[in-house]
């Protein structure tokens, strides 16, 4: 069998990495040689495209070259500042601009409570740092109801926001709430910078060996 593997972190999907990293977060600081083989054939599988039970039946020689491909895959990732627009399934979204007290409170609010969620479903940190472009976070119609929300965007990142922008994006947004919890000291913002931490201990993998 023909194994097609992307060389980019662009060419993969939040939900392909979220997946990833659920495999590696038990091998951190670990050698390559230690990665158990049914995990190799799993990131194997999630990287190719390939069904796992399918690639069971490959020679193990050729699923160890494809996971040794993968590592240098994931680890080839160089960290640069997310992009102010981006555009996903023909839709142009924008970064939320951070500086001089523009974000919404309604902003805070969500963040707030969807920060427990991060783990789970990462996708979320994109939703809530991207809008539409040429809309304000969470615009409503005239009758008041959210004509952007986050749970839309969510549904979209999940499978579609390039997983290299996602990891930039994870270091940005720990970064500007570390500034934040200086001026403002509460535990809200204590808990959501604690949960953001845990995001950005997996990107580690996308700078050196596993």
């Amino acid at each position: 069998m023909k194994l097609t593997i992307n060389t980019k972190l662009k060419d993969y999907s939040i939900q392909q990495w979220s997946d990833l990293m659920n495999i590696l977060d038990g091998y951190k600081e670990k050698p390559d040689s230690e990665v158990r083989i049914e995990d190799k054939v799993a990131i194997v599988s999630i990287m190719a495209k390939v069904p796992y039970n399918t690639l069971l039946q490959e020679p193990m020689a050729t699923i160890e070259k494809a996971f040794k491909f993968c590592v240098s895959t994931i680890s080839s990732h160089t960290k640069s500042i997310p992009p102010k627009e981006i555009k996903i399934q023909g839709n142009t979204y924008e970064l939320i601009d951070y500086v001089g007290g523009k974000v919404q409170g309604g902003w805070f609010v969500d963040v707030d409570c969807m920060a427990k969620d991060f783990k789970i479903n990462p996708s979320l940190i994109p939703a809530l740092n991207y809008v539409e472009k040429g809309k304000r976070y969470a615009e409503t119609d005239d009758e008041g109801n959210i004509i952007n929300s986050v749970k839309e965007r969510d549904e979209i990142f999940k499978d579609h926001f390039p997983a290299d922008v996602f990891v930039d994006l994870c270091v940005f947004f720990l970064e500007v709430f570390v500034e934040w919890s200086k001026i403002t000291s509460t535990q809200k913002m204590s808990q959501i910078e604690s949960q953001l931490e845990k995001i950005a201990k997996e990107i580690p993998y996308t700078t050196g060996s596993l």
